[in-house]
């Protein structure tokens, strides 16, 4: 008996240590290792795989042709939704994927790094570096940005995550500095700053603004909107906000009182997100999307012109197929930096077309196009000579220099 209870207490000794070791391996996390490996590791990368964190990689369908040259195959579905650019060194970049993360370039593109410490998986709907500071970038979580069955307030609010985060090291780490809602996940929101300081956000439940950059905010004009965009003039403080379904307002009085620009000039049905540009040569000049037309305006909204249909055939034309594509919609357009030496550049993007970006040197007059010559083979069909129906996403003009655009193709940028 003596014996076997021996016995007992000796297994007992040796399997208690291992139980202990299983359970700390399970429940206790050594942060500090993680952050070392955060820190100082880069992306990993193969062939067939892309490791984002040690627990975390995805898995790749590489062609022969991938294979052979050595280059990751990617997934069409990771596309990127947003580009951003620190105006105060344009080296800075963020691009947001819309299920992958956040990833940070401080070459001017060369290399990135996943970078999205303390927020969700998903990717950013916008984002913006501050004007002071080279290391420090504003960012708007929807929380699930490419998931387009999460299409109300309340839905989205259950996530959790939705609102602005900022981060103050080149988005390494970032932490929540406002709770807020949006519907929309595809459009530059309007995440901008004034010539004060001061940052603006577009958010469902109202406007907000912060003059400490995100201590304090103050909630204003327009509450419970859905709006894909935002404008706010850096010097002169008068405000353009698109309302989906209804048109563009503007505000001269801080955001108190807002009239439409667009109603009884511009018919758009319920769904209509009134994409707008203004022309940084030309602030009485704006573009607007509306049911995948043109309008321009040369009077601050006073009146409104529809392009031509010349240039809408041309603008819309499916190369190398050579008809008009009447099915793509216009996702996002802008322009480029001010150009002292002629007209800026108007850029815009389409969902699934041949040929889903298109550019203007004569403000939108005439129209031409450029084909990725880096994308992957999953989305390109070599017989056509072009993606076959895929899309463009990010579009982001370089804030100083007029004649540098940049753009992705799916997941390429």
């Amino acid at each position: 008996m003596k014996k076997r209870i021996i016995a007992i207490i000796c297994c007992f000794l040796l399997v208690f240590p291992m139980l202990v070791q299983a359970k700390v391996g399970v429940d206790v996390i050594d942060h500090a290792k993680l952050d070392l490996w955060y820190e100082t590791e880069p992306v990993k990368e193969t062939l067939t795989t892309t490791r984002y964190t040690p627990w975390f990689y995805v898995m790749h369908l590489p062609s022969k042709k991938h294979i052979e040259t050595g280059k990751n195959a990617g997934e069409g579905g990771q596309m990127i939704y947003d580009i951003s650019i620190s105006p105060v060194n344009t080296k800075n970049m963020l691009v947001s994927i819309d299920v992958g993360g956040i990833y940070i370039s401080d070459d001017g593109g060369e290399n990135f790094n996943l970078a999205d410490r303390g927020l969700p998986l998903y990717g950013l709907a916008d984002s913006v570096w501050d004007p002071d500071d080279e290391n420090t970038v504003y960012g708007f979580n929807s929380a699930f940005g490419s998931s387009s069955y999460i299409n109300t307030p309340e839905k989205r609010q259950s996530s959790g995550y939705h609102g602005i985060y900022k981060s103050t090291n080149k988005g390494k780490n970032w932490v929540q500095i406002l709770d807020c809602v949006t519907t929309q996940h595809r459009q530059k929101l309007g995440l901008s700053f004034d010539k004060k300081g001061y940052l603006y956000v577009n958010a469902y439940e109202s406007l907000f603004r912060s003059p400490d950059k995100g201590k304090t905010w103050e909630k204003f004009g327009q509450p419970n909107k859905n709006s894909a965009k935002f404008y706010v003039h850096p010097e002169e403080g008068w405000m353009l906000r698109a309302i989906t379904g209804e048109g563009i307002y503007r505000s001269d009085d801080n955001g108190e009182t807002w009239v439409s620009v667009t109603d009884g000039k511009i018919d758009g049905t319920e769904t209509t997100m009134y994409q707008f540009a203004i022309n940084p040569n030309d602030n009485n000049m704006w573009v607007c999307i509306v049911d995948n037309s043109l309008y321009y305006t040369y009077d601050a909204g006073a009146s409104w012109e529809i392009e031509s249909k010349e240039s809408y055939d041309t603008r819309r034309v499916n190369k190398p197929f050579g008809s008009v594509n009447s099915g793509a919609s216009v996702l996002k357009i802008e322009f480029g930096a001010y150009n002292p030496n002629g007209n800026p550049c108007l850029y815009i993007d389409y969902t699934s077309t041949v040929q889903p970006f298109k550019y203007s040197h004569d403000l939108g007059k005439t129209w031409g196009t450029i084909q990725p010559t880096d994308a992957y083979d999953l989305v390109i069909n070599e017989e056509y000579g072009g993606n076959t129906g895929y899309l463009l996403e990010g579009l982001m003009p370089d804030p100083h220099d007029p004649y540098t655009v940049w753009y992705s193709f799916c997941d390429v940028l």
